[in-house]
């Protein structure tokens, strides 16, 4: 089995504040919840096109995203991970 040369980065046990998928994820309950679906299928799409736009809207990911810590964190690894 290969061994893959890592870095950590050691975030405290319990972080969500720290974790940029939550931010995501606030967006999409925001965006999604508080509406009846007439099926699962419905709520998916509906989820599945909001984060479509999301993903176009690079702007605005940035900004739930790449916080100074993760950014500075990023730029300080080694080359060969970026």
């Amino acid at each position: 089995m290969a061994r893959l040369d890592m870095q950590r980065i050691v975030l405290p046990g319990y972080s969500p504040e720290l974790n940029p998928a939550e931010r995501i994820f606030e967006e999409i309950r925001r965006n999604i919840e508080g509406l009846v679906y007439p099926s699962l299928y419905a709520k998916q799409y509906r989820i599945d096109q909001f984060l479509r736009r999301l993903r176009a809207d690079q702007a605005r990911l940035r900004h739930l995203v790449a916080w100074d810590w993760i950014v500075n964190t990023f730029n300080q690894l080694p080359m060969s991970f970026t």
